[in-house]
């Protein structure tokens, strides 16, 4: 962010009237809040985004808010996390994400050893992606959207417009690729686990 956008958010931040500071690093900007309740920070939020819509002159703005109501003591693994966050915003160009809000990716964002989503995400789908990198196919969001609505071959065929029997097809073809043949609930919240995973990493 410029110098500008800086001064900017920091007087919004002020307008609170409570204990904040704040470092940079890789030229990212992390706001420690004390005692600010969620609705201070959504409304702080809120306000900067406004502050980006109006003014032509600030580039756009990625806001992550990560762990609230946490101790001094966890200061760097708020951080750490916060900085992770912000990676996913900034790689599917979301913004605001907040922590609170994520789901199960709070569970893999408490994973420090990174090497284990990737080992955990290649055992997994790797297959099916490379398959549809090397043949020009789209079985990655296939399979993903099949997950969306919980194996139903009949949602998938209102959303896509295909056949039923072109979705059956494409699916014997994904679970013969990834060796998976999606039987039991382990088999589907593996794939589920991974698709998650890869927005992390």
């Amino acid at each position: 962010m410029s110098g500008k956008s800086d001064r900017h958010i920091e007087r919004i931040i002020h307008s609170v009237k409570k204990p904040w500071g704040n470092f940079k690093v890789d030229a990212i900007n992390y706001y420690v809040l004390n005692g600010f309740s969620s609705d201070e920070i959504e409304s702080l939020v809120g306000n900067i985004q406004a502050l980006q819509y109006n003014s032509l002159s600030i580039k756009r703005i990625h806001i992550s808010v990560g762990i609230e109501k946490g101790r001094l003591s966890e200061l760097s693994k708020s951080y750490q996390i916060t900085s992770r966050i912000n990676n996913i915003s900034e790689k599917n160009d979301m913004s605001p994400v907040y922590y609170d809000k994520m789901g199960m990716k709070k569970i893999l964002l408490a994973v420090d050893n990174i090497k284990v989503l990737k080992s955990f995400y290649d055992d997994n789908l790797l297959k099916l992606k490379n398959y549809d990198k090397e043949n020009g196919t789209e079985y990655m969001e296939f399979l993903r959207m099949y997950l969306k609505y919980d194996g139903s071959v009949q949602k998938v065929a209102e959303e896509t417009f295909v056949h039923r029997n072109t979705i059956n097809y494409q699916m014997s073809k994904i679970k013969k690729i990834l060796g998976n043949d999606m039987k039991t609930l382990d088999d589907k919240l593996n794939l589920m686990l991974a698709f998650q995973i890869e927005t992390l990493l």
